[in-house]
Parts: structure tokens; C-alpha cells; sequence
């Protein structure tokens, strides 16, 4: 993404207060730190910062192909061949479940052109699966997040349970928190099926969401894929 003068000034200097907050609010607080060292109060200014961004981009007409948070591209599904005569009808795969056969997930360079999200040559398109755009997270927000415990503290905000999809096992989100980071920043919906995240197939247990965030520890690059009222939807995220 293009970054004005101006906008790599205001990113600076939300660096540095930030920096300087955190060591202030660590130093006097009688409360046992923050697991990431970075406390709540820089983080909101930094998501503050990016929101004031946004909008200004969008007032000047820099804004990106489209709004964050709105369906950017859906690619039709391909219509099934004939079926020889006398054959019996095969039962049609549901979309997320043709979805989950390709990876709509890559940072290798390797996607063609052809196939890539426009602008984003890490997002796969795949017929019948919406795509929203994907949204700028804040470097400071990242930082908080490389801690575990702070990850599993804001999954608490959320709730649900593992249920089976036609593309495999999935968690259903049954409710979450509204003023949550898991619905105003990630933009999940109760109802949601988690499906995967950047195409890995989410796990059972908490082991196996431990080892997941550990694999994606250093990645800035994050696809999720999602079932909403039946249909397979890929919320995305690159740090900023």
C-alpha cells in the first residue's frame, strides 16, 4: 500500500508515544504486566491512528479498490458437466466444500496472475467463495498479539464449538463480545464456521490451536476461511 508523507509522519510519531506509554503505564502500574508489554491503551491509539487514516484516504479518493469490511469479489461457481445417461446424479459438493480443495492461500509467488485477488497476490480466487477486503492491522497490534496469552484472552471474548461441515470440521461461533476486537477487527459474525486459517484445517483441542498460533507466529499474512449462511467467505488481514 502507498503511504503519503504525511502518513508515514503520523505512523512515527503514534510509534514512538506508544513506546513511551507503554514504558510509563509498565513502570507505575501496581497490576502484573501485560504478557506482550504493550498495554491496551497504546494499542487503541495505534487502531485509532489507522481508523483516522482510512477515512482520510477515503475523503481524498486514495482510498483502496474498495471499503474494508464490504464483499470485494465473488467468483461464480463453474457448472457441472453433463452427466452420461442412464448415470446416477452425484450429489453436488456444497461450495465451502469445493473450496476447501484448493488453497485459496499462497505467499509464494507462485499464483498466477490469472487467479489472484486483484491487488492481493497472496489471495486465491475460487468459484463460489466471497472475498472480503482484506484489512490493514496496525504493527503495534500485531506486536501485542505474538503473545499467546494475550491471543487465548481475546479468543474468551467469543464463544462456540466444534461442529461438521462439508468441508470437514469447523468452529462455530454460537456468540462473541460486539465492542470485541473479534468482531469489530476481524468481523467475526455469530453463526460463523471457522474453517481454516491460511488453509490449515483448524484443530479439535488446545494443543492444536497452540501449535497453530505457533506456526503463524511470524506471518503477516493471515486468510480465514469461513462458512456464513452456507457459503464459504474469506476474511483477510496483512500487517501494515
Amino acid at each position: 500500500m502507498r503511504v503519503e508523507p504525511l502518513e508515514k509522519l503520523v505512523r512515527v510519531l503514534t510509534g514512538l508515544s506508544a513506546l513511551a506509554t507503554g514504558g510509563l503505564v509498565t513502570a507505575l502500574s501496581v497490576l502484573p504486566p501485560l504478557r506482550s508489554g504493550i498495554p491496551d491503551v497504546a494499542v487503541n491509539s495505534a487502531i485509532r491512528v489507522e481508523d483516522w487514516l482510512n477515512a482520510a484516504r477515503q475523503r481524498t479518493g486514495r482510498s483502496a479498490r474498495i471499503l474494508e469490511g464490504q464483499p470485494m469479489l465473488s467468483v461464480p461457481s463453474a457448472p457441472a458437466p453433463p452427466s452420461a445417461p442412464g448415470a446416477p446424479e452425484a450429489a453436488a459438493p456444497t461450495p465451502a466444500a469445493a473450496a476447501a480443495t484448493r488453497s485459496y492461500f499462497d505467499t509464494s509467488g507462485s499464483i498466477p496472475v490469472a487467479e489472484q485477488v486483484p491487488g492481493f497476490e497472496w489471495l486465491r480466487r475460487q468459484p463460489g467463495v466471497s472475498y472480503m477486503a482484506p484489512k490493514a492491522v496496525p504493527d503495534i497490534l500485531y506486536r501485542k498479539y505474538q503473545s499467546f496469552e494475550e491471543t487465548w484472552n481475546l479468543v474468551q471474548e467469543g464463544g462456540g464449538e466444534f461442529v461438521q461441515t462439508a468441508a470437514g470440521t469447523a468452529y462455530q461461533v454460537n456468540w462473541v463480545a460486539q465492542e470485541s476486537m473479534l468482531a469489530t477487527r476481524l468481523g467475526l459474525k455469530q453463526g460463523d464456521k471457522v474453517i481454516s486459517v491460511n488453509g490449515q484445517p483448524v484443530g479439535t483441542s488446545l494443543g492444536a490451536g497452540q501449535a497453530m498460533f505457533e506456526q503463524f507466529k511470524n506471518e503477516t499474512r493471515f486468510a480465514v476461511m469461513v462458512e456464513r449462511d452456507g457459503k464459504p467467505v474469506v476474511l483477510s488481514f496483512y500487517v501494515n
